[in-house]
């Protein structure tokens, strides 16, 4: 029971980073920033910005 409590937690914190990290990617690359220099403005991995790029590319939300 704790344990499923726990992850639940987890899991609400990993969103509201996902949340704010897709605000700052999408802002960065719809103002021309490459990903490498988005990843190191917002401390983030750049193989975790190029995901997010790619998924809102396939949205359609290009810049």
């Amino acid at each position: 029971k704790e344990e499923g409590k726990e992850e639940g937690r987890e899991e609400g914190r990993e969103e509201g980073f996902n949340e704010k990290e897709r605000i700052v990617v999408t802002r960065g690359w719809q103002k021309g920033i490459s990903p490498e220099e988005i990843a190191e403005l917002a401390d983030m991995p750049v193989e975790r910005v190029k995901a997010i790029i790619e998924e809102l590319e396939s949205e359609g939300k290009g810049g």
